[in-house]
């Protein structure tokens, strides 16, 4: 999304470059809302949604610079008309600090909200994102054998609580397998068609091991409260699992 500089974000840069700025984090309360970048991130499993959420600092054609939640600032994530705070992540104070909460929504189609509520200055309530549509993984069924010499690993999925819904012009799906008996192998970026098929040999190793595989559905379907500088939004849609993997 765009952004924009305001004269004072100009001058709060002048006054932190004759002062010897060294990208320390900044608190949002010497910062104007014109002038923050807000990046939402949101991983969804089955059990819920896991959201964090950073500022920075727009510094239009300079590197940004980190923002933490200054004195009377909060950030509240809305859904479903509750109410969640987020909290300072364990490693908020390097940095790059974030905040995040964990929410028990995990529907496709659900709209979180992101409030950041300012004490002094203007108040941005109305950023957020839809959930991707939610999935099953449908085969492989949990705990199957596979060859990796002559067996094709297909993967199916869908059935959420939307019905099968794909999007292959829209949304993109990501399959990474991993096993200790087995090389890695990540498809990103494909469309949402609804499968995968891996053909035999495709994955190489030697013995016999559990496998994982994890299918990521993604999409940014969102909005940035207008008072914001810019930022962007990211929903992901996560599934995983195990299965036999052997010669």
């Amino acid at each position: 999304m765009p952004r924009r500089a305001t004269q004072a974000g100009t001058l709060l840069l002048l006054s932190l470059a004759t002062g010897g700025c060294t990208m320390s984090p900044l608190p949002s309360d010497r910062v104007e809302t014109a002038d923050l970048i807000m990046v939402i991130d949101v991983e969804t499993t089955e059990n819920g949604s896991h959201v964090e959420v950073s500022l920075r600092l727009d510094e239009g054609f300079l590197t940004t610079t980190p923002v933490f939640l200054g004195v009377g600032d909060r950030l509240w994530a809305t859904v479903d008309g509750e109410e969640y705070e987020l909290d300072p992540a364990p490693d908020a104070h390097a940095p790059s600090p974030t905040y995040e909460v964990d929410i028990p929504v995990s529907r496709g189609g659900a709209w979180i909200q992101v409030s950041l509520e300012r004490e002094v200055g203007t108040s941005a309530r109305y950023s957020g994102l839809s959930l991707p549509a939610d999935f099953m993984i449908q085969e492989p069924v949990a705990g199957a054998m596979r060859s990796r010499g002559e067996d094709a690993l297909t993967v199916r999925y869908g059935g959420g609580s939307q019905g099968i819904v794909f999007d292959p012009m829209g949304r993109t799906m990501t399959l990474d397998v991993m096993g200790d008996c087995f090389a890695y192998l990540s498809h990103e970026d494909r469309p949402d068609l609804g499968w995968f098929e891996l053909a035999p040999g495709t994955l190489t190793g030697s013995g016999t091991c559990e496998g994982t595989l994890a299918l990521t559905r993604t999409e940014s379907e969102g909005a940035l409260d207008p008072n914001l500088g810019g930022g962007s939004v990211t929903a992901r849609q996560v599934r995983t699992q195990q299965f036999w993997s052997a010669d």
